[in-house]
């Protein structure tokens, strides 16, 4: 190859050897007349490397010859080609929107997404406007106490909407936010407030006051682009942090989707809702907050304890559905070992590793979780939140390219370019360089120089990287003594001069460790005494942040110098932290789990009870893996209380039990569940008057004391058994009446003779405002009977079940002088009240409001009458027709329900009643309302298994007939299986969201289930004493006919309620008795299917057409040999697509050679492969396309793999 020096032509060459056998150097320089040869060791180094110093030599030798005078440090060892490569490199001019700041494009999306949700914290959930008005008023009250523009406003608040809040309105002041975390210790505050010159200080004690400010408007201020936002303070290697100085440009440059911001734009087209962990006092959180807020999306902020209990995270990521993360990839690697927070991510559209080097393992794990946008950011304080950002498409990490309008610079000592693949200090310049460090203008001008090769400022940033061939920044390491420390950015010259203030200690060293994968920072120090480790702890933790503090002290006699007698922190040796106290036996189970938990994240075989988890190697990033796995063992912890109580004896006393949510005694005011609000809507005088009641039959005379007793418990235990309902203006209010409240219940008795009239009285004297529970004991012959009624909006079926059997414990432990105990309340009606009002303002929620919105513009058929009505439906006009089919009837039923083929008993039950409607009045298609018990798991911060309250929840949809019975019953099964959570968000969605759903039922349908199976040694048992009507005839009837259904003592009974005006009792008695035909025909006809019908609900495939059904079933055969089916993978479609196109290639096959030092047992190998295929579903995976528009994936339940093995021992080569 001939290469230029000045105007001379000089050939070169690159010879590659083994250096096994021939090289004598890994690099030889041989000049020989005018030709320069390299010879390299092939053994160590890549041609490209080769090549890039034979370049780098030619340029050194270009500029020696250079007729300026300049000095050997000042050539440039980067070709012209070589810079103009970086150049190309660094082409990200994109248009900015000059003029605008954060405020001003915030107040733009505010004006576009008023009623957006903007801000979901714990306290509250605020919309763009909501947030918009608070913000204005945080910044009109600090404008009356003198803040001026350019002025510095600390922010010192928990995890909560107030400190978000409190940022937007001190930018709308005009003012610069510095934010502080709760958690530094007084000394790091007072510092900062001291060093910042901060006129005032935003906390606990004044935020309300500022936001109780009554002018809502904008402040009109001449805020620009290069005006302040906000300073934030890093670690400082003189052992004094510093404030960087951000600007609007910086902020703005990161967050917009501008067009090389690829996580911007992903963030802008794809995501909704930010998950919000990090640390409001870093710039992390510039990150989590203003892409999201700046394009109209969602930030959900997470409370401190939260962020850092993964089980807690996975319950907010469901609840509002948030699919985009920012995370460090050590604290997410903690996190993915809990399940339900790694399936959690399978929603995400975008996680952003940041704050430390991203291993390749981490990429690989993400990549089997989700098929999220995986980038990998860096950018330090000072240049705002990241300037470089990799999308993660290949199997290789690196920091990757660019953002916009930023430029980045490989450059050597003297701030010469270096060429690519050369290593030297990463230096960035662009509109996300800060204005540099607050009172620091000498370490300023130190940092941000003037860019040699362009205009403007350029930060040097002291790491080492260097460009590869593909224009992208490979990240190698630091210049100094700076370190990422789960990522956090620390110097350690901070740390040592704390360390180096304490009484008595000479000397001191701080070095980070990777151990076992796991960081550590380890402290060694010389003193003139001996230290007290403890102390010592105790006395830096009031100067400086916990996360600075080393894992492990060593104090030394004396620290090991090098040749040039500096501190050779090289040869200093690990610590062996692990406690040498005696060990001690955890006493309990609560011990035995956390001793357990601390040894399996800590890697030691054991754990003594009392020893501290952090003095043997825990830290906050460990910490949180101690949370996640404790769970495994039945308990939930909070990570802030670990701190407090570090030993395993300590902890076991705050640790809860995971299947029980903890809560505060309930009472005071409660909202309105959504089907309590249905209630209050209803059109009668007499809603007093509309209850649930039982009868039921008693063993042996009922003891009045021991009856009052038993009702008072469970009135204490059971809160919504003290509701009232309050009217005000028109407004209804729910309010729990305390426990100790007295009245909650009365009890009377009677005879038999006038048992029916008593029980009568009883249920129409229920007052709304003392919604008492009512007993009525009917003294009989030979025992006694037991009526008890209670207002339906505060009881349900499910509710009678558990308030049945916990009187039967109660009561007869009492009658036998036994003590018993009530299981542990699970959470309280008013929780789950209020969490349905936070799924009203959910993503989720939001998506399944098409789906109603959809079904109530659907058309039906209207039922026939014997005659027109003229007034409206009543429950005193209400009339039932019974059946109770014969036992051949009932088993048949019963079989077929239990017979493995998908089908439920309110499937069965809608087909026929369909069925005999079309027989008696031609209908095909109608409107029809079902019944749901309303306990679905729509959140996991709640446990209602055991809760009393009205839980019911209906929707109103289509039933159509198909062209045969049994298709008739597979489309509606298939219906009524795809309806969202069984229709619980309809309610919510008509009597929270206040949504104009109008389609009035025709008929309803409800299966109750079984009663009266209780043990024949219970007390009490389900009776009939007479008859009692529970409502008002003044009540309101929606459905034209309903039909319902129950099984009671092996027997089944059907009812047909109607009213008396609209149909004649011999109508709907055939009509119920042909019901009853119908039931039997369909149980014979699944009786006799040969197989199992398949539908998409049966694989929880939602949205799929018939005709791709059909193509799928038609293509697989049996599905009962799969255990999946779901659309695939956006990635896995675009691969199988290029993969048909291209069908004589191989795309994306991949082959993995392994060289074994052993002998193969091949049958152990097989049985190995088989369980592999056995644990991974994707090695059993089938792709289905057939020309539909979505390709799917089939899962099947079990596969042998292919394997064949040869001996090629005696193959030739």
């Amino acid at each position: 190859e001939k290469i230029m020096i000045g105007d001379s032509e000089i050939d070169s060459m690159l010879i590659g050897t083994d250096g096994l056998t021939s090289a004598k150097f890994p690099i030889t320089l041989n000049i020989i007349g005018q030709k320069i040869i390299i010879e390299y060791d092939s053994g160590r180094y890549y041609p490209e490397t080769a090549k890039m110093l034979l370049d780098m030599f030619s340029s050194a030798l270009e500029g020696l010859i250079n007729p300026e005078n300049i000095r050997v440090a000042d050539i440039c060892l980067a070709s012209e080609s070589e810079i103009e490569k970086i150049r190309k490199f660094n082409a990200t001019e994109t248009d900015f929107p000059e003029g605008e700041t954060i405020v001003s494009l915030f107040e733009k999306q505010v004006s576009e997404t008023p009623d957006v949700k903007a801000l979901i914290g714990s306290d509250r959930e605020l919309t763009y406007k909501e947030l918009d008005r608070n913000a204005n008023r945080i910044a009109n009250s600090l404008l009356e106490k003198g803040i001026s523009k350019g002025d510095i406003v600390a922010v010192l608040l928990p995890r909560t909407t107030d400190i978000i809040t409190a940022f937007l309105g001190i930018m709308k002041a005009g003012a610069v936010y510095l934010p502080l975390d709760i958690n530094y210790p007084q000394n790091r505050i007072d510092y900062y407030m001291e060093d910042s010159g901060a006129k005032i200080m935003v906390d606990e004690s004044n935020i309300q006051e500022l936001m109780m400010c009554e002018n809502t408007d904008a402040p009109c201020l001449p805020i620009s682009t290069d005006d302040l936002c906000y300073i934030i303070y890093t670690s400082g290697s003189t052992g004094k942090p510093k404030g960087v100085m951000a600007k609007h440009r910086g902020v703005i440059n990161y967050s917009l989707p501008l067009e090389y911001n690829y996580h911007a734009r992903t963030i802008a087209d794809k995501c909704s809702a930010s998950l919000a962990i990090g640390s409001l006092a870093f710039d992390i959180a510039v990150a989590e907050i203003y892409p999201f807020l700046l394009t109209g999306k969602t930030v959900v902020l997470v409370d401190g304890d939260s962020s850092n209990d993964p089980a807690v995270l996975a319950e907010i990521m469901k609840k509002y559905g948030t699919d985009a993360l920012l995370c460090t990839p050590s604290r997410l690697l903690r996190y993915i070992e809990y399940k339900p927070f790694a399936d959690a991510l399978k929603n995400f559209r975008s996680i952003s590793a940041a704050g430390e080097a991203v291993p390749l393992s981490w990429l690989r794990k993400l990549r089997e979780l989700t098929d999220a946008k995986l980038y990998n950011g860096y950018g330090p304080t000072e240049t705002t939140a990241g300037s470089v950002f990799l999308e993660m498409n290949d199997d290789y990490v690196n920091i990757g390219h660019p953002l916009s309008n930023e430029k980045v610079y490989i450059v050597d000592t003297e701030k010469n370019l270096l060429p690519v693949g050369a290593v030297g200090e990463l230096c960035i310049t662009g509109y996300g360089v800060s204005a540099g460090y607050l009172n620091r203008p000498e370490l300023t001008d130190e940092r941000f120089i003037d860019v040699p090769y362009a205009c403007g400022k350029m930060y040097c940033t002291g790491d080492l990287a260097k460009w590869n061939e593909r224009g992208e920044i490979e990240y190698i390491g630091r210049m100094d003594s700076q370190v990422k420390y789960h990522g956090y950015r620390i110097e350690t010259g901070e740390i040592e001069e704390v360390i180096g203030d304490y009484d008595g200690i000479v000397s001191c060293a701080v070095v980070l460790r990777n151990i076992n994968d796991s960081q550590y920072m380890f402290a060694y120090f010389t003193a003139e005494k001996t230290v007290d480790i403890a102390e010592l702890k105790k006395y830096m933790a009031s100067v400086i942040p916990s996360y600075m503090i080393p894992t492990a002290f060593m104090q030394m006699k004396e620290l090991p110098l090098d040749m040039n007698s500096k501190i050779d922190r090289r040869s200093l040796p690990d610590i062996d932290f692990i406690s040498e106290k005696d060990y001690v036996a955890p006493s309990n189970d609560a011990e035995r789990a956390l001793c357990e938990v601390f040894a399996q994240v800590l890697g030691l075989e054991r754990v003594s009870a009392d020893a501290s988890f952090f003095e043997m190697g825990g830290d906050s990033i460990k910490g949180i893996q101690v949370a996640s796995r404790i769970i495994e063992y039945g308990y939930r912890m909070k990570m802030r209380q670990l701190f407090a109580s570090p030993s395993a004896r300590e902890m076991a006393d705050y640790l809860t039990p995971a299947g029980i949510i903890a809560e505060e005694r309930v009472e005071g005011e409660a909202p309105l569940s959504a089907i309590q609000s249905y209630f209050f809507t209803l059109d009668f005088a007499d809603k007093h008057y509309w209850n649930q009641s039982v009868q039921l039959s008693a063993k042996e005379r009922i003891d009045m004391k021991v009856l009052n007793d038993t009702l008072d418990i469970l009135c204490r235990h059971h809160d919504e058994l003290r509701a009232d309902f309050i009217e005000n203006n028109g407004n209804i209010s729910q309010v729990i009446a305390p426990e100790n409240a007295v009245g909650r219940f009365t009890v009377c008795a009677t005879t038999e003779e006038n048992a029916e009239n008593q029980m009568q009285t009883v249920s129409e004297s229920m007052k709304l405002d003392s919604c008492k529970v009512y007993a009525v004991v009917i003294h009989c012959l030979e025992n006694d009977k037991l009526f008890i009624t209670i207002h339906h909006t505060v009881v349900d079926t499910v509710s009678w079940r558990i308030i049945l059997e916990d009187l039967e414990n109660i009561y007869t432990a009492k009658i036998n002088g036994r003590e018993y105990t009530l299981p542990a309340k699970t959470s309280s009606y008013r929780k789950y009240a209020e969490e349905q009002h936070r799924f009203a303002e959910s993503y989720i929620f939001r998506k399944e409001q098409e789906y109603w919105k959809k079904a109530d513009s659907e058309n039906y058929e209207i039922i026939p009458a014997d005659n027109i009505l003229s007034g409206k439906r009543t429950a005193g006009n209400r009339r039932k027709e019974r059946i109770v089919p014969d036992k051949n009837i009932c088993l048949a039923v019963k079989n077929a329900v239990a017979k493995d083929n998908g089908i439920g008993m309110n499937d069965i039950l809608t087909t026929a009643v369909m069925l005999a409607l079309n027989e008696m009045f031609g209908i095909r298609k109608t409107s029809v309302l079902i019944e749901g018990h309303g306990r679905e798991d729509f959140s996991s911060n709640i446990d209602i298994s055991r809760t009393v309250g009205w839980f019911t929840d209906f929707c109103i949809i289509t039933a159509e007939l198909s062209d045969d019975n049994i298709t008739t019953l597979y489309n509606i099964k298939e219906k009524l299986h795809s309806i969202p959570r069984n229709g619980f968000s309809y309610t919510i969605d008509k009597y929270i969201s206040g949504s104009e759903l109008n389609m009035i039922p025709e008929l309803q349908i409800n299966y109750l289930g079984e009663f009266g199976n209780e043990a024949e040694e219970h007390f009490f048992r389900f009776d009939e004493i007479g008859q009692v009507s529970d409502f008002s005839p003044e009540s309101p009837c929606v459905a034209k006919l309903e039909v319902s259904g129950y099984t009671v003592q092996d027997k089944m009974v059907f009812d047909a309620e109607y009213d008396m005006n609209e149909y004649r009792p011999e109508t709907i008695r055939t009509f119920i008795e042909l019901c009853s035909e119908k039931l039997a025909e369909l149980s014979e006809k699944l009786d006799r299917l040969n197989e199992r019908i398949y539908t998409p609900s049966d694989f929880e495939c939602e949205g799929i057409n018939s005709s791709d059904w059909q193509n799928i079933t038609h293509t697989l055969g049996n599905l009962s040999d799969f255990s999946e089916i779901c659309p695939a993978s956006d990635m896995q479609s675009g691969m199988i697509l290029l993969a048909e196109h291209y069908r004589e290639r191989s795309y994306y096959h991949e082959q993995l050679v392994m060289v074994l030092p052993f002998a193969v047992d091949t049958d152990d190998f097989y049985n190995r492969l088989c369980r592999c295929v056995e644990r991974h579903s994707v090695l059993r995976t089938l792709f289905i396309s057939n020309g539909m528009k979505t390709t799917y994936q089939a899962v099947l339940r079990s596969a042998e793999p292919d394997f064949e093995f040869k001996d090629i021992t005696n193959y030739s080569r």
